[in-house]
């Protein structure tokens, strides 16, 4: 809970240094391959789960993505819960985003279609912070 609570403080900052500078903020959540029932294939391809030194030494800690899963998704959940208490603008990218290979190369890394599929909730998300042109 303290990695959390840091994290929440240090998002409400930055919503209310955006606030006194008068400029829109958006945020996102970070979007993951983790979950349930991965193929043995898939799981190939996660590098990022384990702890310390984990590439270098065998057998050290390596966590399953249903945890890796659980503990994204308490700081997507943070986030989430900022945006509704300040200011701030939120694109749900990790609910948006499909868990395949399709999408991710790795355990958070896009794919090409990744990559646009992303771009577009991006875009769609910050368009209505722009200014309109005036007629």
């Amino acid at each position: 809970e303290t990695a959390l609570d840091a994290y929440e403080r240090r998002l409400k900052r930055m919503v209310s240094l955006a606030d006194s500078l008068g400029a829109p903020i958006v945020l996102m959540t970070q979007p993951s391959i983790w979950r349930a029932g991965l193929s043995d294939t898939e799981k190939a391809q996660l590098w990022m789960g384990g702890v310390g030194e984990f590439r270098d030494i065998p057998g050290s800690i390596y966590y399953e993505p249903e945890a890796l899963e659980r503990g994204i998704d308490a700081y997507n959940k943070t986030l989430l819960n900022v945006c509704r208490k300040t200011t701030a603008r939120c694109v749900d990218l990790a609910h948006a985003v499909p868990k395949t290979t399709e999408f991710f190369y790795d355990d958070e890394h896009f794919t090409d279609r990744g990559q646009q599929f992303v771009a577009d909730a991006v875009t769609e998300g910050i368009l209505p912070l722009l200014p309109r042109p005036k007629s």
